[in-house]
């Protein structure tokens, strides 16, 4: 059996898709120095939100609050590696600012789902 799908998990979802590709995208035009530091960082933390997004989805209960918790927790580390970006020169203002709200967006969404499952612990299965 497999947990039902709500609008929470599919907006989720689809959002950090958007910023992922937008991620990557401004990721590549960094300075080669940072390429296989910071750039991979930011990738993999990215893709780390990616899979914990996608195992949460397929995931119920406590699995699935413990899955959208280490999303949130990875968000935040993604931040953070986001504005050293910033600081260093390697992402101007509009990229900060537009990574960073698609990085709000989603754990904004994140914590809205993990309330709902939270409110509706024995939400029905298909």
């Amino acid at each position: 059996m497999m947990a039902r799908t709500t609008e929470n998990e599919i907006a989720a979802l689809l959002k950090w898709e958007q910023v992922i590709s937008d991620i990557f995208v401004r990721t590549e035009k960094f300075p080669k120095t940072l390429r296989h530091s910071l750039v991979s960082r930011i990738q993999n933390t990215s893709l780390d939100v990616l899979d914990l997004i996608v195992v949460a989805k397929y995931s119920s209960g406590q699995a699935k609050v413990e899955s959208l918790n280490r999303a949130n927790i990875a968000l935040t580390r993604l931040q953070v590696l986001v504005r050293l970006a910033h600081s260093l020169g390697a992402l101007g203002n509009s990229g900060y600012e537009a990574i960073s709200r698609g990085i709000v967006e989603t754990g904004s969404m994140l914590g809205g789902w993990r309330k709902s499952v939270q409110a509706n612990p024995g939400q029905a299965i298909d």
